[in-house]
């Protein structure tokens, strides 16, 4: 009896119905549109720093992200990979000399963070190398890679000659002739003003390192995973070293990711209690005007 005439009042009024439940599909679908466009750029943007070299987990030496100083290095990778291992079977790892020095061609000279890299496994590590656009893949120890905003400030294009100087471990300034073998074009401002890829020997040998390198970049399956595994690494680790998980390497991008899900959150809550009150709305307004007619129901004894 109850629900006959709560599904023939539902109908009653077919035109208030009607929008009603069009304003509820209408909310619902643009709540998933939402939430789906704001988590793929989410990912998107997660992912896209961990392609660019950024990795899960960094390990370096006490103090090297605050100064960048080469002469804070880990003095043996071989024995720090082995933990990785036992600990993160699964996991990809690579190894890198970060430098910081001065690229200069006939045009000028820029401030540069220079990667020493092997290329073979930075390919299979990060895609910055996917994103060349003129010349060919570094190879040859006396080649580099630059971005394409450096290359038009410094007015080179791949076959030019560039020199790069920078301080090795000994504090002593030190320079090398490369050949600009080509130019990526990432979708970052930055990484294309400020960032050069050397061979790994290439940036030992400016440096002054002997087998040492100052960076190794842990790659996981599960990236939720990073934060855990880091204090696990630390537990491990040599004195001197200290591992780093993604949030704590970039903050704001970890502040991006903490507010779109609270703004997600939030999102989904105020949409619910519209539709909530938009259905208690109309069911009060239906009771309403039929007060008479239950009254007359409840006097015949049709409602208890």
């Amino acid at each position: 009896m109850i629900w006959t005439l709560a599904w023939r009042n539902l109908w009653r009024n077919r035109t208030r119905s009607i929008l009603l439940l069009l304003s509820l599909v209408t909310g619902y679908v643009s709540l998933v549109i939402l939430t789906a466009v704001s988590n793929g750029f989410l990912e998107e943007m997660l992912r896209t720093m961990v392609d660019e070299g950024v990795g899960h987990v960094q390990i370096h030496a006490a103090g090297f992200l605050r100064d960048g100083d080469v002469r804070k290095r880990i003095p043996d990778p071989d024995r720090i990979q082995g933990i990785i291992r036992e600990t993160a079977p699964a996991a990809r790892v690579v190894r890198r000399i970060r430098i910081r020095g001065m690229l200069a061609s006939a045009a000028g000279a820029y401030p540069v963070e220079v990667w020493g890299v092997d290329p073979g496994a930075e390919r299979r590590f990060s895609r910055i190398d996917r994103y060349r656009v003129r010349g060919g893949r570094l190879e040859a120890s006396r080649e580099i890679l630059i971005g394409v905003r450096l290359a038009e400030k410094l007015r080179v294009s791949p076959g030019d000659r560039l020199v790069l100087t920078a301080a090795d471990v000994r504090g002593e300034l030190t320079s090398a002739g490369f050949r600009l073998k080509g130019v990526f074009d990432t979708p970052s401002k930055e990484i294309d003003e400020t960032l050069a890829w050397i061979t790994l020997p290439a940036a030992g040998e400016l440096a002054g390192y002997r087998g040492e390198v100052n960076e190794m970049v842990v790659r996981l399956s599960d990236r939720d995973q990073a934060g855990p595994y880091a204090q696990v690494l630390n537990a491990r680790l040599p004195r001197g070293l200290r591992a780093a998980a993604w949030g704590e390497l970039l903050p704001a991008v970890r502040y991006q990711v903490t507010y779109f899900r609270e703004t997600n959150f939030i999102t989904v809550g105020i949409v619910f209690f519209a539709a909530v009150f938009g259905v208690m709305n109309v069911f009060f307004m239906a009771l309403y005007e039929r007060m008479r007619e239950f009254g007359v129901l409840r006097a015949l004894g049709a409602l208890s």
